[in-house]
């Protein structure tokens, strides 16, 4: 989503607030020298980043022969 799409959406509060985990790992991916191990277990910690980062994987434009059920080799994906 664009940030211009967002802003109105937050500026209504119609907008969760962003979970730890997620804090965290946006934090973590701002560091150049993070890791997918240290992205991996920020992301086991919510099971919505879980499911999302999966759904991620899933989807046409990530797609390759297979699908993804966890999340270790959908990290590994979206890194490439």
């Amino acid at each position: 989503m664009l940030i211009e799409a967002f802003l109105p959406q937050l500026e209504k509060g119609n907008c969760p607030s962003p979970s730890q985990s997620t804090l965290a790992l946006m934090d973590l991916l701002q560091k150049e020298d993070a890791s997918l191990d240290e992205a991996a277990r920020l992301i086991r910690l919510d099971p919505i980043l879980v499911a999302k980062t999966i759904k991620l994987a899933n989807s046409p434009i990530y797609r390759l022969l297979a699908t993804w059920s966890g999340y270790e080799g959908t990290v590994v994906l979206g890194h490439c």
